[in-house]
């Protein structure tokens, strides 16, 4: 039986899109978790260029469109998530988990010894669906610089209640 999606390289015309998908998931969250404020910022192009161009920027496409993307950043001893989105109506398909999986292949072949990432601890789709994935709390000496780095800034920035996670490969 044929997947019904392919994880492949993002391709020059589809970065533009990866904006739409992120936009359309953060409307998902309630206001008391992601203020509206904050619900139309996406990943700045910069960011997405450095990934692709890095070989950390992957999309999943499905009947020939692009329905979700994880952008990686290669630092130190890992792979750390910058952004992970599946379409609202594409959710629930194991999109989201072949893409955090091609990541743990990526930092494999790379000489990497984990995926990590900043998430949201209580939102379901978020740190439980993670933890289901692979990924454990990252407290302590788990908590690599990149992770503590950006904990910082999200705290900064007003974002309450997230964690940081880590997946050894």
């Amino acid at each position: 039986m044929q997947p019904m999606f392919e994880i492949g390289e993002v391709r020059e015309g589809e970065l533009g899109m990866l904006g739409e998908i992120e936009r359309a998931c953060a409307r998902m969250f309630s206001e008391e978790v992601l203020p509206v404020e904050r619900r139309d910022g996406v990943v700045p192009a910069g960011v997405l260029r450095r990934a692709r161009e890095a070989g950390t920027l992957w999309v999943a496409r499905a009947a020939g469109e692009v329905v979700g993307y994880l952008v990686g950043e290669l630092t130190g001893e890992e792979i750390y998530v910058v952004q992970l989105d599946v379409r609202p109506d594409w959710q629930r398909r194991g999109i989201g988990r072949a893409l955090v999986e091609r990541a743990a292949r990526c930092a494999v072949e790379r000489g990497r010894k984990a995926v990590t990432l900043t998430t949201f601890a209580s939102v379901p789709w978020n740190a439980p669906w993670y933890r289901k994935t692979g990924f454990v709390d990252a407290e302590g000496e788990a908590l690599t610089g990149r992770l503590r780095r950006q904990l910082e800034e999200e705290r900064a920035a007003g974002l309450k209640g997230r964690v940081g996670m880590v997946w050894r490969v």
